[in-house]
């Protein structure tokens, strides 16, 4: 799908503009991932001296499939992620995966990821208009590669379609972790290597 926007003004070199692009609708847009490319094409008409510097892409993500709520997803099928679900890599080319462990979980790795980056899987969005309490509850397992790593795990909520996001749930380093300190790929084996975390989301209660 090509859509196509004219744009008209005088910009100086090195100057800066923010172009705020018209609003785009597609009731047949699937539910998922879709990447979104912006190219500057014909600028003043002729031919651009520097074209390597215009073209960008970002990804979104289209949630118009509602789950009912209460939602449980276990991951025991091998499908990846889930039906409805979505996860973005952060380009980082790492990202969460499925394992077999515990009859299946998502994983991610952080030993390879830089420092910084963020990586995120989506639940798909659920419908709680007839919820009068709201609990999340997930198990963790997470083991660091050394005392100093703090690699973080939060939740983050949204009533707002992503324009703003309330984050109940954030544990890092020491305190996300279940097992002891390990040099070499961590995959829980034990169940006592994980651990049951619940979440108050009673605030969302009864929001569509």
């Amino acid at each position: 799908i090509v859509s196509s926007y004219n744009w008209m003004g005088n910009l100086a070199r090195l100057d800066i503009v923010d172009i705020a692009m018209p609003e785009y609708t597609d009731a047949g847009l699937s539910n998922g991932s879709h990447v979104v490319t912006l190219v500057i094409d014909a600028l003043n008409g002729g031919v651009d001296l520097n074209p390597a510097d215009n073209e960008k892409s970002v990804t979104v993500t289209n949630a118009s499939v509602l789950e009912s709520y209460p939602f449980n997803e276990s991951f025991t099928t091998t499908t990846f992620p889930p039906n409805h679900w979505v996860k973005d890599d952060g380009k980082d080319g790492r990202g969460w995966v499925r394992a077999a462990t515990h009859g299946g979980a998502a994983k991610i790795t952080f030993f390879d990821i830089l420092s910084g980056a963020e990586d995120y899987l989506y639940l798909p969005a659920i419908d709680m208009t007839t919820a009068t309490s709201m609990i999340l509850t997930f198990e963790v397992a997470y083991a660091q590669y050394r005392s100093t790593s703090n690699d973080r795990l939060e939740v983050q909520v949204s009533s707002d379609c992503g324009a703003t996001w309330s984050v109940p749930y954030s544990k890092s380093g020491p305190a996300l972790a279940t097992s002891e300190i390990t040099t070499v790929a961590f995959e829980p084996t034990l169940e006592t290597q994980w651990r049951t975390e619940t979440v108050d989301l009673v605030s969302f209660a009864g929001q569509n």
